[in-house]
C-alpha cells in the first residue's frame, strides 16, 4: 500500500492543495518496504494534489483536513482517506505512517 502525506513548512498541511511536498510511503503488512520519499510540488494547488494521487497510484492519504469535493473524489477513485491528523512532519515516525486505521 502507498501512502501520500502532504506537508507544508515541516508539518503535516493543513489541507493537501496547500502542500509544498508530498511524502510518500509505501509499507506491506505493517512494514515500510522502502525509504519514504519526497516530491517537492512548485505550485501547491488541488489539481496537483488529486493528479500526484492517481499518478502514483496512492491507495491511503493521510492529512489534516481535507475539502468535501477531494475526499469525495477520492473517495470514489477507491483512495482511502485519514484526516484529522495534525503534527511535525519530521516527527512522524514509522509507526504513527502505519497507525492511522
Amino acid at each position: 500500500m502507498k501512502i501520500l502525506i502532504p506537508i507544508r513548512d515541516d508539518d503535516i498541511a493543513p489541507r493537501p492543495d496547500t502542500a509544498t511536498e508530498m511524502v510518500i510511503a509505501t509499507h506491506y503488512d505493517g512494514e515500510l518496504i522502502e525509504e519514504p520519499r519526497s516530491i517537492l510540488i512548485a505550485e501547491p494547488s488541488a489539481e496537483a494534489f488529486c493528479d500526484m494521487v492517481i499518478k502514483e497510484r496512492i491507495s491511503r492519504v493521510i492529512c489534516c483536513g481535507i475539502e468535501e469535493e477531494h475526499y469525495q473524489f477520492l473517495h470514489w477513485k477507491k483512495i482511502d482517506v485519514t484526516d484529522g491528523v495534525i503534527g511535525i512532519a519530521g516527527e512522524l515516525t514509522t509507526d504513527s505512517i502505519l497507525d492511522t486505521d
